[in-house]
């Protein structure tokens, strides 16, 4: 409804790989995929695999968190199923110091939440496999209270359902896949205090089917077909409201000895009219045995959300898709026994920015397409693997200088033309050193974020350091890992959003056990 996702409901423990796609992916994820995306998913099992396969992890850490997971793979002939339990509780009852020097606890701030994922295939034939996916949680949360309020009395309460039923077909000519996915989730929050109780619905359905192919003269040709309907019930709606979303997309790469060349194409329309033409032109070329180079021309966009059309009072139903176009160019040296180095540069500008600003002679807001945005910066990561007899050491840097302007005056919230947009850092730095001996693994890893302008505010930059010792057993067909983290080790009193505290020093212990 918001058109954002809150990442603190995704537990990582129920997936295998999480990719983050940097850069705008307008052409190939579609609406909302600007600055690119993050891929959650977890690996096939293969049939060589253990017809069974257990792995259970208990864990316990500061401030009342416990925590546990399960999870039991079965690869019987032409059956693989996958069950992932998880479940997690949290006082959250940390100390935080104040502005003032003074000392509180972060009160009425408990968490729990639990999570099951299921996937079940079959394999049809040698080349066909039918699948199904379920994801079901139960989250609670207690608000607790800012550092200028005294208490809270808030809570929230999120219910997930997703499905999902794939189709694959996979032949030496082309391939298949055809996926209809069904979300019903639920958002309850409740305040007391200022007389709050909302209850928020909303349904998704996604039909989605996918056709590439090869020929002979190293070309890929691929296509898209995509329709989705999310339909929406909330106080703040007028009625239950309905948004449809179509979409044609279609690529095509060529493929040399040393290069390859990537146009795609995504037609992208709603059911308010709203419509939208997305290319991507990507250019890849090794320029030595050594460094890659790669450039890219992508136009994005993101249609208006829910919220945006139809709360009340404020949805605007005239608002136009945000949109413009992003370049990159990217530089990297994959050398053997040598550091790897990537080096990037992009520039994107997007017209149309849709943000919330007062109503005329009102006290409400409204979202208005008033604003435009520029974004460009550089990343440099450098990552170098180093074997020393018993001893492997990895080291891993990134650093990123990102400037992100908006360029139209605002009055209200007070916004300059040229202020870097809010929460966005322009310095990042990220170092991390990993150090394996025999069975025994110790990771230390540290994050720079420069200061930050808020939206009341300034935030100033902070530095954290993480510490986590790992410790392995092989007990003939069982395995143990007994784990040790330490978070915040220099106990930092840092705020990512103003007047919202965040854990200092904390640890964690862990045990995973396999079969």
């Amino acid at each position: 409804m918001l058109g954002v996702s809150d990442l603190s409901l995704v537990p990582s423990q129920l997936f295998d790989q999480l990719q983050v796609i940097k850069s705008g992916s307008s052409a190939d994820y579609g609406n909302g995929a600007i600055t690119g995306a993050i891929d959650l998913s977890n690996s096939e099992l293969q049939q060589q695999d253990n017809p069974v396969a257990l792995e259970v992890n208990i864990g316990a850490g500061s401030y009342g968190l416990r925590q546990g997971g399960l999870n039991l793979n079965i690869n019987k002939n032409k059956w693989q199923s996958t069950t992932k339990l998880y479940a997690a509780t949290s006082n959250n009852d940390f100390p935080y110091v104040l502005d003032s020097g003074q000392t509180r606890n972060n009160t009425h701030a408990k968490f729990n939440t639990k999570a099951w994922l299921q996937s079940l295939s079959y394999q049809l034939k040698s080349n066909q496999k039918i699948s199904f996916q379920s994801w079901v949680q139960r989250t609670f949360r207690e608000i607790p209270p800012t550092t200028t309020q005294n208490i809270s009395e808030a809570v929230q309460e999120d219910k997930i359902n997703r499905f999902i039923l794939d189709y694959e077909v996979n032949n030496k000519s082309y391939a298949l896949k055809t996926q209809i996915a069904f979300f019903d989730e639920n958002n309850s929050y409740e305040d007391p205090q200022i007389l709050i109780n909302n209850q928020n619905k909303f349904h998704r359905i996604i039909s989605k089917t996918k056709f590439s192919t090869e020929l002979s003269n190293n070309y890929i040709i691929s296509g898209l077909a995509e329709i989705s309907n999310t339909k929406g019930q909330s106080e703040s709606y007028e009625d239950t409201e309905s948004l449809t979303n179509y979409a044609l997309s279609g690529s095509i790469k060529k493929i040399w000895s040393s290069s390859h060349l990537k146009l795609s194409m995504r037609q992208a329309r709603n059911s308010l009219g709203n419509s939208f033409l997305s290319p991507s032109l990507l250019f890849n070329q090794d320029i030595s045995p050594l460094w890659n180079l790669q450039a890219k021309v992508s136009r994005e966009y993101r249609f208006p959300t829910l919220n945006e059309l139809f709360w009340r009072p404020g949805g605007n139903s005239d608002l136009l898709s945000e949109h413009g176009w992003n370049q990159e160019l990217d530089l990297r040296c994959n050398k053997p026994e040598s550091p790897n180095i990537r080096m990037s540069i992009y520039h994107r500008l997007i017209n149309d920015w849709i943000l919330w600003s007062p109503i005329d002679n009102t006290i409400f807001y409204g979202p208005y397409n008033i604003s435009k945005v520029r974004s460009y910066g550089t990343e440099l990561q450098v990552n170098h693997s180093l074997n020393l007899g018993s001893l492997t050491v990895d080291l891993n840097t990134a650093y990123s200088y990102t400037i992100s302007q908006n360029l139209t005056t605002i009055k209200t919230p007070k916004i300059n033309a040229g202020d870097q947009l809010f929460y966005i850092p322009r310095h990042q730095l990220i170092a991390g050193i990993t150090n394996t001996y025999k069975n025994i693994t110790l990771t230390i890893n540290g994050a720079y974020l420069s200061s930050t302008e808020g939206i009341i505010e300034t935030l100033d930059g902070y530095t954290l350091i993480n510490a986590y010792l790992y410790y392995d057993m092989d007990l003939s067909s069982h395995a143990i890992q007994l784990s040790v983290g330490i978070n915040n080790m220099t106990d930092t009193n840092y705020r990512i959003i103003e007047r919202r505290p965040m854990m200092g020093r904390n640890v964690s212990v862990n045990i995973k056990y396999k079969i």
